[in-house]
């Protein structure tokens, strides 16, 4: 996008430096269009960054202790509901590339809060499992294990803060 308007307006200044008649399209009604679809490939691309945390294709690390299987079922059940939130964008009856469809944005500002929400119980499982880990070197295992896991930048900041206290 950026581009396009800078070679816009190199142009547009060649085109007023050899001519009387200079070009004085309103740029902003121009390039709508295109920062809008830049817009959207943004949060496009905001989809995948989240289906990077919460539907890896690497398997889940084998979480020991008593309350190992707890926690990777509430994992598990992270990843469910993520699919969901995914569900619902595929169900979408209009182009998702159109930006004409303004319907895009309240569906999209759902899916945010939805993932922003599993964020949040994510670090919740996190400070649980660290919790109720007594074992130094346990506990170092598991850390090491949200770290691999940790993709979006709230939960690399709390397995981080989790890691930092622990050390």
């Amino acid at each position: 996008g950026e581009v396009w308007k800078s070679l816009y307006l190199r142009t547009a200044a060649a085109i007023s430096a050899k001519t009387a008649k200079p070009w004085d399209f309103d740029v902003g009604s121009i390039f709508a269009h295109v920062d809008a679809f830049l817009q959207r490939c943004s949060d496009l691309l905001e989809v995948c960054q989240a289906q990077r945390q919460f539907a890896p294709t690497a398997p889940l690390p084998v979480f020991g202790g008593t309350r190992g299987p707890e926690i990777t079922k509430s994992i598990l059940d992270i990843q469910e509901s993520f699919q969901r939130l995914v569900a619902n964008l595929r169900g979408l009856t209009y182009n998702i590339l159109d930006v004409k469809a303004t319907r895009w944005h309240d569906d999209f500002n759902t899916f945010k809060s939805g993932v922003k929400d599993l964020e949040v119980m994510l670090n919740n499982v996190i400070q649980m499992a660290c919790d109720c880990q007594p074992c130094v070197t346990a506990r170092a295992q598991l850390l090491e294990a949200f770290e691999l896991m940790a993709k979006r930048e709230p939960v690399r900041r709390f397995v981080e803060k989790k890691t930092a206290e622990f050390y």
